[in-house]
């Protein structure tokens, strides 16, 4: 699995997320660019990573996620 592909995967995560299709996600989007993103959505969003990419994450790449391409690397180097 390439970045865009993992890119792609968690855009649409975070656009299920938040029900709404029309998100525009890039690798820069964080929490404070959208609308309801607070700690709880983040955890939600990481939980639907575990589960997407089957991986595990600890606490301290969870607190480091800030971006979208913190998420993506993180998950590049967990496959």
């Amino acid at each position: 699995m390439n970045k865009e592909e993992i890119f792609n995967i968690v855009a649409n995560i975070i656009r299920e997320n938040f029900d709404n299709e029309n998100l525009q996600i890039s690798m820069e989007t964080c929490g404070k660019d959208i609308e309801g993103w607070d700690s709880l959505e983040h955890i939600n969003i990481i939980a639907l990573v575990e589960s997407s990419f089957n991986i595990g994450l600890t606490m301290k790449e969870i607190t480091s996620m800030e971006s979208v391409a913190d998420i993506v690397n993180i998950i590049i180097r967990k496959l």
